[in-house]
């Protein structure tokens, strides 16, 4: 017995223990099931044997017994033999595996509803054009994890190396050396990222490039991602990063701006049942055309959660699903119903809506969700009223279609859109009331009485107008505004300048100005200016710098008031002094 040092310390530990330990993980694989077997038929080492022979009989028989065939072989070589559990039961040879990822893509081909940012990458591979990061951006199951692999793989799994096909398997299963998968929500510390740093200075182990596929990048701190900076702006030669986020707002823009974006869309209605329906055809399935739609529109744009719902419908059937099965599993709602409760709000009959809508709640919807729902029915409604009945807008199949196409076509449009803005804002209360039911029954008569509801508003409406035309207009006239006179010009003193060269004979005083050459008065001041004087001792008063900067701010001041204003201000104040002119 040896002692090694381990984790926690010294342990005890047998010589071959660890090869034991090793040949046994060995046998469980190869077989699928560990085999328990008794202490007899433990291979002993001659000398064990040596020290537990007890008697010459014991020699005796171990000389004339023959080898039988060990557990281990009878095991292996009855491999083939169906394995079954503790409770006899049979058991598959290989674990089940969900639709979300057996039918994962595997090539830029099988990628739905993203060609273009499939149609980049693979030219940017052909031309040699690949940056040394990238950022993936958009909602769950739209593909970024796959298409993540995908370009590791066409990165990689090159034609030159003799272990192709082991490699872009390794790379598809996310098990790869080369190609290191990152929790980033597990694996958000500046820590982690230092070890990040540190590995990516190690060369490839057999592929030509170490990639780093950053799962929900946003998730990292804000300390790793300043560790990141450097390394992301100037990596080495053989590393790239793939980063991988729903929420590219969180992401900091000094880590965006290292990086080429690609958006990812969500893929829309009809692509996910197209694929829905290959899916089902790979699995020798079958289903009806609503179920698929429906399981479609559920997805939200997300082929995860299509081929989530799918999963769950195909457990629960037995060769084909019906409307019924996937209305008992997803808890759907019952078109009749729906249709109903359309058919009672179209005539305005509370009564009949209440009751249907009570029989959709006794069957295990929620009141926000029973809105939701029906503020869905009122959309295909609207668009089949604007759109025709053949839009390629409403999922829905030919039969329901029809259906719809009577029922929109006793609404307005206007009135649909009041009808979908309420249940929505009704949901927003519903969900924080502690009375949901009361809320739910309100709005249910609310969408019956619309009409009610609007031929109120216009009354009012109507009976606001009628009392402002009863009103009388009267206008008070305006006085005419009466001409500007000049008053007499008080008595100025007269400045004097002295030059160094002569003195400077002062020009007229103002008030030696005679009426007779005073201007006539104006019917509109600010239209015609004052006739200028020919005085010559005015024309050098009007030539000094200091009078003709005050006559221009005194004009622009002017020009800002509107005639009628200046009118009004001058007869109120009872001035006759001019408003506009030049002196």
């Amino acid at each position: 017995m040896r002692r090694t040092a381990g984790p926690d310390g010294w342990a005890a530990r047998e010589p071959g223990q660890g090869l034991t330990a090793a040949a046994i993980s060995f046998v469980v694989r190869a077989v699928g099931r560990l085999v328990v077997l008794p202490i007899a038929y433990f291979v002993m080492t001659p000398k064990a044997k040596a020290k537990n022979r007890t008697s010459e009989s014991d020699v005796q028989a171990d000389a004339l017994t023959v080898p039988a065939k060990s557990p281990i072989d009878s095991a292996v070589a009855n491999s083939d033999t169906p394995k079954r559990d503790l409770f006899g039961a049979e058991v598959a040879s290989a674990p089940y595996q969900v639709f979300a990822r057996r039918y994962r893509s595997r090539s830029f081909e099988e990628v739905v509803g993203q060609d273009a940012i499939a149609n980049t990458l693979r030219n940017a591979i052909s031309l040699g054009r690949t940056a040394h990061a990238y950022l993936f951006c958009g909602t769950r199951g739209v593909g970024k994890t796959s298409m993540a692999r995908i370009f590791a793989r066409a990165l990689n799994a090159v034609d030159s190396l003799t272990q192709q096909a082991a490699i872009g398997d390794s790379i598809m299963r996310g098990q790869d050396l080369d190609v290191v998968e990152i929790d980033g929500a597990s694996n958000r510390g500046v820590d982690d990222a230092r070890d990040l740093i540190a590995g990516a200075g190690m060369a490839p182990a057999r592929s030509p490039y170490k990639i780093y596929i950053i799962d929900e990048v946003h998730m990292l701190t804000q300390p790793a991602f300043n560790a990141l900076l450097k390394t992301m702006e100037e990596p080495p030669a053989h590393v790239k990063f793939i980063l991988c986020t729903t929420e590219p707002h969180k992401v900091p823009a000094t880590i965006q701006s290292r990086c080429q974006r690609f958006d990812f869309r969500s893929i829309p209605t009809v692509a996910i049942a197209a694929h829905l329906r290959s899916v089902l055809t790979s699995e020798k399935l079958t289903a009806d055309e609503a179920v698929i739609l429906q399981v479609a529109r559920l997805a939200n744009g997300s082929m995860r959660d299509g081929l989530s719902l799918l999963d769950r419908l195909v457990s629960a059937a037995s060769g084909h699903v019906s409307v019924a099965l996937a209305r008992d599993v997803l808890g759907l709602p019952d078109e009749e119903l729906l249709e109903a409760l359309l058919s009672a709000i179209a005539d305005g009959d509370p009564g009949r809506g209440l009751a249907t809508a009570a029989t959709l709640l006794d069957q295990g919807m929620s009141c926000d969700h029973a809105l939701d729902t029906i503020a869905s029915r009122l959309r295909d409604a609207l668009l089949l009223r604007v759109c025709g009945p053949q839009s390629e807008l409403v999922d829905l199949p030919a039969e329901t279609r029809s259906r719809m196409a009577v029922h929109a076509g006793k609404f307005d449009p206007p009135a649909l859109v009041h009808l979908i803005a309420l249940c929505d804002a009704s949901v927003r209360n519903i969900r924080g009331s502690a009375v949901p039911r009361a809320l739910f029954d309100a709005v249910i008569a609310r969408l019956c009485m619309s009409e009610h509801f609007t031929s109120g508003a216009a009354l009012l409406a109507s009976e606001g107008a009628a009392s402002d035309s009863k009103k009388k207009i009267i206008e008070i006239p305006r006085p005419a505004a009466a001409a500007p006179i000049l008053p007499a010009a008080k008595p100025i003193a007269a400045p004097q300048f002295v030059s160094a060269s002569k003195a400077f004979t002062p020009p007229t005083p103002l008030s030696t100005i005679t009426p007779s050459q005073q201007p006539k008065p104006q019917d509109d001041v600010t239209s015609k200016s004052v006739t200028p004087r020919t005085d010559p001792n005015l024309d050098a008063v009007r030539r000094h710098p200091l009078v003709r900067e005050a006559a221009e701010i005194l004009d622009a001041a002017i020009s800002r008031v509107s005639p009628r204003t200046v009118a009004s201000t001058n007869t109120a104040a009872g001035s006759t002094a001019p408003i506009n002119g030049t002196l």
